[in-house]
C-alpha cells in the first residue's frame, strides 16, 4: 500500500482499493476477518493485514469510513476471544491449527500490538479500554524474547549442525524476520 501511494500509481491505488473493499464486504458478522470459521481461527495472519490498514488510513483518510469500523469490529472480537483463554491466540485442544500455527502469532505479536496502539492514539473512541485489554492480555502470553537471547538458549551455533528435535521447537525464534523483529 506504501507503495502506491508513495509513487501516486492509480493502477496500484486501484489495486488497493479492490482488496480493501473486497476485506471489508466479506468481514464476518462477529467481525472476524478472513475465511476462518470456528476452531480454524488465528489472530496471527491478521497482524500484517492491520498493519497495511494502518498504512492505508496514514497515506488517504478517505477510507476511515469503512476501515476504521471493521477494525474495531474486529477488535472487539479480538477481546471476546482473548477473554475465552485465548481463542485465536493460544492453541487449545480442537484447534484445527498446529502448535506452530499458533506459536508464530505470538512470537509476532508486537506487529497487532503496534496496531492497536496506532489505533488507541489516533483514533480514540469509547472502545480505548477494549483496546488495553487487548494489548496486556496479548502481551501477558507473548513468547519471550529477552528469555531467547540467553546464553545456553541462543542457537549461536550453524543451525544445520545443531540437533533438529531442538530447531525444530524454537523455529520461530530462528526465523530470519522474527528475529530482526524480536531483537
Amino acid at each position: 500500500m506504501p507503495l502506491a501511494y508513495g509513487l501516486d500509481d492509480s493502477r496500484l491505488k486501484n489495486q488497493v482499493t479492490s482488496a480493501v473493499d473486497y476485506i471489508i464486504r466479506h468481514q464476518h458478522k462477529d467481525g472476524w476477518i478472513g475465511p476462518e470459521v470456528g476452531n480454524s481461527r488465528n489472530f496471527w495472519a491478521r497482524y500484517p493485514l492491520f498493519l497495511g490498514l494502518v498504512n492505508l488510513l496514514e497515506a488517504d483518510s478517505s477510507y476511515e469510513s469503512t476501515v476504521m469500523p471493521a477494525m474495531r469490529r474486529f477488535v472487539a472480537l479480538m477481546n471476546r476471544m482473548l477473554k475465552n483463554k485465548g481463542r485465536g491466540y493460544l492453541p487449545h485442544q480442537g484447534d484445527v491449527l498446529n502448535r506452530l500455527d499458533h506459536l508464530w502469532g505470538r512470537v509476532r505479536v508486537c506487529d497487532m500490538m503496534i496496531s492497536l496502539m496506532w489505533m488507541y492514539e489516533n483514533y480514540p473512541s469509547n472502545q480505548n479500554q477494549v483496546l488495553l485489554e487487548n494489548l496486556e492480555m496479548l502481551r501477558q502470553s507473548q513468547m519471550d524474547w529477552a528469555g531467547w537471547y540467553q546464553k545456553g538458549v541462543y542457537i549461536f551455533e550453524d543451525l544445520n549442525t545443531v540437533n533438529i528435535s531442538y530447531t525444530d521447537k524454537m523455529f520461530p525464534y530462528e526465523h530470519g524476520v522474527n528475529v530482526a523483529q524480536g531483537k
